[in-house]
């Protein structure tokens, strides 16, 4: 293959890219080599949890990373994914990683959210073009939220 024929873009990015490794608890690494590939090239985990992985094996597994000195994340999952109808069960959610050992060492927490599920039945039959004017027009700004 002869690159010099192609046309590409090199990106040169203005500041230093983050990696984050996306997880749930159960298939973190627990081998010494992984795991000291992952500190050396500063690359984060980012963590699902639940209330169905807030436990003692999920935690221990997370301690391995801790212990490692690996930057954790943690985005607060429930069985589905949070949106305005079920957002009352992430506080609950967070009260539990708020007690739990390994808050401490948590250096961010992230809600993946999705729409509502009134939005998502109303919308979900209309040509794109109305759907967006929907969009617009019906999804609460930021102070109604």
């Amino acid at each position: 293959m002869d690159i010099k024929s192609k046309k590409y873009i090199k990106i040169r990015p203005i500041s230093k890219l983050k990696y984050y490794f996306w997880s749930d608890p159960f298939r973190l690494p627990k081998e010494d080599d992984i795991l000291n590939n992952f500190r050396k090239r500063g690359i984060e985990f980012l963590i699902a949890l639940g209330k169905h992985t807030m436990n003692a094996k999920c935690y221990n597994r997370i301690q391995a990373l801790i212990d490692s000195n690996i930057d954790i994340n943690v985005c607060i999952l429930d069985k589905d994914f949070a949106h305005l109808d079920n957002s009352h069960k992430f506080i609950e959610i967070y009260k539990i990683l708020r007690n739990s050992k390994i808050f401490n060492y948590i250096k961010e927490i992230y809600i993946d959210a999705e729409i509502s599920n009134k939005y998502r039945k109303n919308i979900k039959k209309l040509p794109l073009n109305k759907k967006l004017t929907y969009m617009f027009n019906e999804y609460p700004n930021k102070n109604e939220i």
